[in-house]
């Protein structure tokens, strides 16, 4: 799994925290100060995606938010993601903690 991330630290944190073999490497540029590449080996997007979700940080990421874009099958894959996410949440006792950012 590969994803370009526009968060800082503290998202670096909980995705090595749930995934400690996760390798992180700074795309920060002139522009964009807090950016960076995750790559997980064999780990399938949509599961890091579903707890993009729940953690709160799924608006900050690139092909996410690409896939939220795109056609209704696109449209239909996140919304599938959602339900999964939903269904994490009330299983497991995961509180929710909604978007980072307003």
């Amino acid at each position: 799994m590969y994803e370009v991330v526009y968060a800082g630290s503290d998202v670096e944190a909980l995705i090595l925290k749930r995934w400690p073999n996760a390798k992180i490497t700074d795309a920060s540029d002139w522009i964009h100060t807090e950016r960076f590449e995750c790559t997980i080996p064999d780990l399938d997007s949509d599961e890091f995606y579903v707890w993009a979700i729940l953690e709160g940080y799924a608006g900050e990421c690139l092909a996410f938010n690409v896939i939220m874009r795109a056609d209704d099958i696109g449209t239909q894959r996140v919304w599938n993601l959602i339900a999964e996410a939903n269904a994490i949440n009330e299983s497991e006792g995961f509180k929710y903690k909604g978007p980072r950012r307003s």
